[in-house]
């Protein structure tokens, strides 16, 4: 059997349903990629829409119609899905172009690749790409002479100087909210001699630095969305989703090795770790389009740390354990039975900066550090007078214990409902 291409070609080109079929294969495989993936922002769409025209609707409920699980095996079948919208769109191209005007065949285009570029690329290569390997830290005192006051933008004014502090062996870092929120993830040197990650989710106010390995490779983070006002990571290596607050590789549930830290102001970070360094994003290190993120990300984080309202930037976490304020930063034990919440006003000022709690055999004591206006934790008792080292008056050093640091209790609720609440 002899096969003529020529006339294959033209009999196929021919053929107007190929042009149909491919064209509307790679719209919907896309098009559906595009909202899966990022429903969580089709909502605060929504919901911006809604209340432009005066209108008070809740999208929790629609939030809620889209699982974890959904979203997950879309991510995990993209080595399917963006093969195919490729080949499909130059198929469509291959059988479109002469039979069909320009008109059609340049929206077509337009349109196909817009989709795939959504889909596929913009959240996690474009519009918040990840500082894994390459954040810029600067030492103290070079920060001190630096114009960070004036290009803090990012974030809600009342979280302006405010920096999660991640200290190993007396090494510090301070990882301001104002820089930290569009790349949620920054690293890319030693801390302490250990290779570690700093991430930080804005919508829930929740920080987690992670060592740098699991199952003996590095991860290399990027940012795939949020679920219920939640950080939603993935390890470009492997392909799995890092839901941020559960701390594990989603399909091989392997965990991550999370690390303490603690939230404080920028000033007093300076104060008690002179030989520290700060995570610093220079004006002339953005370009425009992350200036325009930048600003997004302020319009967006006043909303969602505005006390004066219950409600979240992203309407997509239920709100039923009331017993808190819903804006209020908690500081909570969580990885063990029965997960433990602290207020500010309960260990500063009903424990007079100090408390102890007994988890899972071992005593963890809760101190606030009034001089610097921040609350740390650490393994073992009678630590009244231990400092922001870990050291005793007798030198005894005691490890850190690893908390969940100010964290927004609307969304917290969410994840950890039946708590017990210290307040």
């Amino acid at each position: 059997m002899k096969f003529n291409l020529p006339v294959i070609n033209a009999y196929v080109r021919g053929m107007p349903n190929v042009f149909y079929v491919a064209a509307a294969l790679s719209v919907l495989v896309s098009f559906t990629t595009v909202i899966i993936l990022e429903w969580s922002h089709v909502i605060y769409i929504l919901s911006m829409i809604t209340k432009a025209l005066g209108l008070e609707l809740s999208f929790t409920d629609m939030a809620m119609l889209m699982p974890e699980s959904t979203t997950y095996f879309t991510f995990a079948v993209e080595n399917i899905t963006i093969p195919l919208c490729f080949v499909s769109t130059a198929v469509a191209l291959w059988a479109g172009i002469g039979r069909f005007s320009n008109k059609i065949m340049v929206s077509y285009t337009v349109a196909a690749a817009g989709l795939i570029f959504m889909a596929f690329y913009f959240t996690p290569y474009f519009f918040l790409t990840t500082q894994h390997y390459t954040a810029k830290f600067i030492p103290v005192a070079e920060f001190k002479k630096s114009d960070f006051k004036q290009q803090r933008v990012g974030t809600a004014d009342s979280a302006k100087n405010r920096a999660m502090v991640l200290e190993i062996n007396g090494d510090a870092r301070a990882y301001p909210i104002s820089y930290i929120t569009q790349a949620h993830v920054a690293g890319g040197e030693e801390i302490g001699g250990e290779n570690v990650v700093m991430t930080f989710c804005g919508l829930s106010h929740l920080s987690v630095p992670y060592m740098n390995e699991v199952n003996g490779k590095n991860l290399n983070l990027r940012v795939l969305g949020q679920f219920h006002n939640n950080l939603v990571l993935f390890d470009e290596d492997t392909h799995e989703p890092i839901h941020q607050v559960k701390g594990r590789l989603e399909f091989s549930k392997s965990p991550l090795t999370e690390l303490p830290s603690v939230m404080m102001d920028l000033d007093n970070f300076v104060e008690l770790y002179p030989n520290g360094k700060v995570y610093y994003r220079a004006p002339e290190d953005r370009s425009m389009f992350d200036h325009a993120v930048f600003w997004l990300m302020n319009y967006a984080m006043g909303e969602q740390y505005d006390e004066s309202t219950d409600e979240l930037a992203f309407d997509t976490s239920p709100y039923e354990d009331k017993r808190l304020g819903a804006k209020e930063r908690v500081y909570a034990i969580v990885k063990h039975g029965q997960p433990i919440v602290f207020t500010k006003e309960f260990i500063a000022e009903k424990s007079n900066g100090y408390f102890e709690v007994e988890v899972e055999g071992k005593t963890i004591a809760v101190k606030y550090f009034p001089d610097s206006d921040y609350i740390d934790m650490f393994v073992g008792g009678n630590a009244q007078e231990v400092n922001h080292l870990g050291i005793l008056p007798d030198g005894t050093k005691l490890e850190k214990y690893r908390h969940i640091s100010q964290m927004i209790w609307r969304v917290y609720q969410y994840f950890y409902p039946g708590s017990k609440v210290y307040s």
